[in-house]
């Protein structure tokens, strides 16, 4: 709500709705559960080439699209729930498959790997790492940018990967069947 509040209107860019914030600092993300929207900075805004550009709104738009967010939340609360040991790792590689899946849709919509992957290292740079509105994307590493240019332009890799959402349902379900069993387990160990 704050985030709509700084910014009442909503431009076009590109064909791809967007807030534009007023901060001289640079970043764009996706935030929204059930109604997701894209943020970008001025700062942001006014120092990438159209292409970049582009390219970044597309990998926003893919997670705009995919609901990210909501999905994100969802996998937050399940392990805020119901900790599991190696629920960290687990939150780490959802997020980053995430990103990655991302980073492949924008390269499809652009039609250039190494324009992603530029933008990528680009955008990263001038945002510095720099947290904001809580999104786990801004609190990148150097090392996790560089794991996901290194996956875009590896197209046997980018090609073999399996799909996330697969692998996170499958996940869920067997910690939910665990969750709700070990009140049952804990009882027969007792008995």
């Amino acid at each position: 709500r704050t985030l709509r509040r700084m910014t009442p209107t909503v431009r076009e860019i590109g064909g791809i709705p967007v807030r534009v914030l007023p901060a001289d600092a640079c970043h764009c993300f996706t935030a929204g559960g059930l109604r997701p929207e894209i943020y970008l900075s001025e700062g942001l805004l006014g120092s990438l080439s159209p292409e970049r550009l582009r390219a970044v709104l597309a990998h926003e738009e893919a997670h705009r699209r995919h609901r990210d967010g909501l999905w994100g939340g969802a996998v937050h609360a399940f392990y805020g729930l119901l900790p599991v040991p190696g629920s960290g790792a687990l939150l780490g590689a959802w997020e980053d498959a995430a990103e990655r899946a991302c980073d492949r849709v924008a390269a499809r919509t652009v039609g250039s790997v190494c324009l992603v992957a530029e933008s990528l290292v680009d955008a990263g740079t001038r945002s510095g790492g720099a947290p904001w509105a809580g999104s786990p994307a801004f609190g990148t590493t150097a090392a996790k940018v560089e794991a996901r240019v290194r996956a875009l332009l590896d197209a046997d890799a980018a090609a073999s990967l399996p799909p996330v959402w697969p692998s996170v349902g499958g996940l869920l379900l067997a910690l939910t069947l665990l969750g709700a069993a070990s009140p049952i387990l804990a009882h027969l160990a007792e008995l």
